[in-house]
């Protein structure tokens, strides 16, 4: 298990998180809350103590890399083909062609630091995606790195579907507590209540 430190106020305005630290196991992490909750500051958070640390790290932020952004760098970079293949796809699989090249990195990352835990992040992976489009990213891609690396992996992601946290273990953003969620009305409730506590932090 690795611990965290978070800045409970990091925009100085008001406390998003309950506590200073979060506790993160080996293996796929969801964070999970509503828009706005706290989901990507966390996550950036853990990246700046990783970099500090000098940890073995990798990140893919889906509205940076993926989908339209990645079609705009392929023609930059005269991969044409790539770019017009991009052009004919739907989001999902839009991603999944960036992600198919993530993976080469992840393989790589791995590769390096055989005798060190590595840590994936992941922002908004499943923004776009359907049902399918996550159960493909965890089968071939999260539990192929998990088999494949002889020391801890830590596989953090936020994320707005319950297809995304339904079996994993999540932290809910704001109290940094460790869930998990039985079903979807269970999941779809404990984002209501998280839009609540968001909208009380904004009045």
């Amino acid at each position: 298990m690795k611990q965290f430190k978070i800045k409970k106020d990091p925009y100085d305005d008001s406390k998003i998180f309950a506590k200073a630290s979060v506790s993160i196991e080996p293996g796929v992490t969801v964070l999970v809350g509503c828009n706005g909750a706290g989901k990507t500051t966390m996550l950036r958070m853990i990246k700046e103590q990783l970099k500090k640390n000098k940890e073995a790290y990798i990140v893919f932020d889906n509205l940076r890399e993926g989908n339209s952004s990645a079609m705009e760098r392929y023609a930059w970079n005269g991969d044409i083909e790539r770019a017009a293949t991009m052009f004919c796809s739907s989001e999902g699989e839009r991603i999944m062609i960036v992600l198919g090249e993530k993976a080469g990195q992840i393989g790589r990352l791995a590769a390096r630091n055989r005798d060190k835990d590595i840590f994936i992040l992941f922002d908004a992976v499943d923004s776009g995606f359907s049902i399918d489009n996550i159960c493909d990213l965890k089968e071939q891609l999260f539990n192929t790195v998990l088999e494949d690396h002889p020391n801890d992996i830590y596989i953090i992601c936020t994320a707005n579907s319950y297809e995304m946290a339904r079996g994993q273990d999540c932290v809910d953003v704001s109290t940094c507590g460790h869930i998990r969620f039985t079903g979807y009305e269970e999941y779809r409730k404990f984002i209501l209540k998280s839009r609540k506590r968001k909208d009380k932090r904004t009045d």
